[in-house]
């Protein structure tokens, strides 16, 4: 007979079941991973939407993306004291928002004029892109600038003033994309002009931004 303290001598253990090793446990608590920054700063400006806007915010049911992470999706009614002047902004979050931009669509524009909606296309279509510089939540400010849109076109009804047709908005609005592009091409001309040596940077300064473009240029295309 073994020894009472042979392995042989003691009552055989019941086997853990497998749901008892972590690496084993099934995939609902596997995936229960700890969130990730975007993920947290996305639940806290989604708190924080749903308490300014209230009934004008509305939570879309979404599917999970690819990596089995659910993008969150909302809609917020963008309004004006003249009903006439509203719009619903369509918002999903992306995985990394904000450090991407979020995907956003209008909808119900049909009582707005073209000039309007043009306007309001463009901030949802530029500002995003600004904004992620900061890496932080942004949608508010996207309400606001699209709700500053819808105000001045109330008020210029009200005040009976004639609001710029769709051509007037574009040429504007490529207007003021050319006037940024020039303020870059001048910038990298001063750049260009820093780099050379001193008593030549200080002669080419006074020259008309002609006369650099035209001295610089094979000089730019040689550095």
């Amino acid at each position: 007979m073994p020894p009472a303290n042979s392995p042989w001598g003691k009552k055989a253990q019941q086997k853990k079941p497998l749901n008892t090793f972590p690496s084993l446990k099934n995939n609902d608590i596997a995936n229960d991973s700890p969130k990730s920054p975007y993920q947290e700063t996305q639940d806290d400006e989604l708190i924080a939407l749903a308490s300014i806007y209230g009934d004008d915010f509305r939570r879309i049911e979404t599917h999970q993306s690819a990596w089995k992470k659910s993008e969150p999706s909302f809609e917020i009614f963008i309004k004006t004291s003249d009903e006439d002047f509203s719009v619903t902004l369509g918002v999903t979050l992306t995985l990394t928002y904000p450090k991407s931009a979020p995907l956003l669509t209008l909808k119900n524009t049909d009582g707005l004029r073209e000039s309007t909606k043009f306007k309001l296309q463009k901030i949802i279509e530029t500002l995003p892109k600004e904004l992620i510089k900061e890496e932080q939540a942004m949608i508010m400010e996207i309400v606001t600038a699209c709700q500053e849109v819808l105000e001045q076109a109330a008020e210029a009804k009200a005040a009976g003033r004639e609001l710029p047709t769709l051509q007037e908005e574009r040429a504007a609005h490529e207007a003021a994309a050319a006037q940024i592009l020039e303020d870059q091409r001048l910038e990298e001309e001063k750049k260009k002009i820093v780099s050379l040596p001193l008593k030549s940077a200080k002669f080419i300064i006074g020259w008309s931004p002609r006369k650099k473009r035209e001295c610089l240029a094979p000089w730019c295309k040689m550095s």
